[in-house]
């Protein structure tokens, strides 16, 4: 479990240095095979559409990925609020204490959960049963009908 967190943490965005190596490793591919072919007015047309539309389709593509990151971005600071990261927090404090007194005793973290577990779901069970009997919702007061009604209170038009 531990390793599934810390792939989660890596992030493995491309580098400058690596755009530099792949632009230029493209470059050289693309030259050698000019370098090889020869020139013709056909194929000068057609690389100059090539070239056209890749840049085109480059432009595009950078625009919608923007757009993209625009919209991650959004969401990121609606989610991830400083409340929710002094959250996470107090959660990663809590978890370094467990695991100090865990170790503490000889444990792993996952053997003191396995014991702590049952033992916090009685606690809070009972908790939750002893204050449920307390809370009993008011008698509604009712008061008592008169024993008899006179005609006019019984046929009185509004």
């Amino acid at each position: 479990m531990d390793d599934d967190m810390e792939v989660i943490v890596e992030n493995d965005f491309i580098t400058a240095k690596q755009m530099v190596v792949l632009c230029i490793s493209i470059w050289a591919a693309i030259q050698a095979i000019a370098l090889v072919m020869v020139p013709t007015e056909w194929r000068n047309w057609q690389l100059l559409g090539f070239i056209a539309s890749t840049n085109l389709a480059a432009v595009i593509l950078a625009i919608l990925a923007q757009r993209s990151a625009d919209s991650i971005g959004k969401t990121y600071r609606r989610v991830f609020t400083a409340d929710f990261y002094r959250a996470v927090q107090t959660l990663s404090q809590a978890q370094s204490l467990v695991m100090a007194e865990a170790e503490k005793r000889g444990h792993t973290l996952d053997e003191e959960l396995e014991e702590l577990a049952p033992k916090l779901y009685g606690l809070f069970r009972q908790y939750v049963d002893v204050k449920s009997q307390e809370i009993t919702p008011p008698e509604p007061e009712v008061e008592a009908p008169p024993l008899e009604y006179s005609e006019d209170e019984l046929f009185e038009s509004s």
